[in-house]
């Protein structure tokens, strides 16, 4: 075998490294690193949510300046359309709907994979309690809340948290 001067220096280097004496490292230290991995691999949840709960109500409160109904938007053509679909049902079912989707992709975005990943089937429970919130939050703050037909604002919201955020974090896991 022909090799250069690097090479066999290597090899040297890798043959001394094999016979020398096995080294344990220090408990604790071994203990300490265990710890930070597991701290990467499985974040708190709650964590996670107070992130998540941030980007959605910073998008949320974004998305407001096309309302009108809450005294910071004016009215565009994006409001008259959705008004212009139909009943309040199906109005409250959009405009739940396209209100959070933009939340909750920017959510997908902005958590770590690992993040991602650790909330399997808790991203459910996160965005039905945030949709139901905001609902309240609009009740309470609104005006000319019809609160039979505008529920169903809750169902277009979280449906839009699950597709919006989904679709994204399913694009980041690929």
């Amino acid at each position: 075998m022909n090799m250069n001067d690097d090479e066999r220096n290597t090899l040297r280097d890798f043959v001394a490294f094999l016979k020398t004496k096995p080294i344990s490292p220090n408990p604790r230290l071994d203990d300490a690193i265990l710890q930070i991995v597991e701290k990467d691999l499985c974040p708190s949840v709650w964590q996670i949510y107070a992130k998540m709960l941030v980007v959605c109500m910073s998008a949320g409160l974004m998305s407001l300046t096309l309302c009108p109904q809450f005294g910071i938007g004016q009215e565009t053509f994006l409001f008259h359309s959705l008004h212009a679909i139909g009943s309040g049902i199906v109005f409250h079912l959009f405009c739940g709907l396209f209100f959070v989707t933009i939340g909750a992709s920017v959510s997908a975005v902005v958590l770590k994979k690992n993040e991602i990943r650790s909330l399997s089937k808790l991203k459910s429970a996160f965005f039905l309690g945030y949709s139901v919130v905001c609902f309240m939050l609009f009740t309470i703050f609104g005006k000319d809340v019809f609160v039979i037909s505008s529920l169903f604002w809750i169902i277009g919201a979280f449906l839009g948290n699950i597709i919006g955020f989904e679709s994204v974090a399913k694009w980041r896991l690929a």
